[in-house]
């Protein structure tokens, strides 16, 4: 059986769907980067409200020699916070799973293969969230939401206010007032 012989029209035609599918991987790189980018000031925010209600929580206890009994519960805030910055970690390291994704697929074989074929080999184009990797070891492993729990930076940032809640709530209960 003889093959036949794209045109020259269908050459284009192919040229062109491989040009746009890379316009393609450029807009999600983009997409990519600003959906980071927005995670980084959730983030950010969740930490400012964070501290702000967790240290008015405190000021308002302290503020009444009845309510200062209840301070451990100011320790709850922080935690519910942690989850939250943890939640927007982990939808961040799902991002940048891709984004590592792609740059693999810039650098190997794939995209040689790609041209020489004159469209996107083993690789599918628009997925910024990443949900092609649901279920993958690899990339559970990279964005786990235990292993964005833990992350130093939200450990140290928390785990202060959750201790120094419980410490005051000792205080006040053991050390008396004169």
């Amino acid at each position: 059986m003889v093959s036949k012989k794209p045109s020259v029209e269908e050459k284009e035609l192919e040229l062109k769907r491989l040009t746009y599918q890379l316009d393609f991987l450029k807009i999600e790189i983009n997409a990519i980067q600003d959906t980071i980018w927005r995670f980084i000031e959730i983030t950010q925010t969740t930490k400012n409200w964070a501290v702000a209600i967790w240290a008015g929580s405190i000021g308002l206890l302290l503020g009444q020699q009845d309510l200062s009994k209840y301070l451990i519960f100011t320790a709850v805030l922080p935690m519910i916070f942690w989850y939250l910055d943890a939640h927007w970690r982990h939808l961040q390291r799902k991002t940048s799973f891709r984004e590592m994704k792609i740059r693999e697929f810039i650098n190997d074989e794939r995209l040689l293969k790609s041209f020489e074929e004159r469209k996107i080999v083993d690789f599918i184009v628009y997925d910024p969230t990443g949900r092609q990797y649901s279920g993958m070891p690899d990339a559970e492993n990279f964005s786990s939401r235990l292993r964005t729990f833990r992350y130093p930076e939200l450990l140290w940032f928390y785990l202060p206010m959750i201790l120094i809640s419980v410490l005051a709530e000792i205080i006040f209960i053991y050390v008396p007032v004169k």
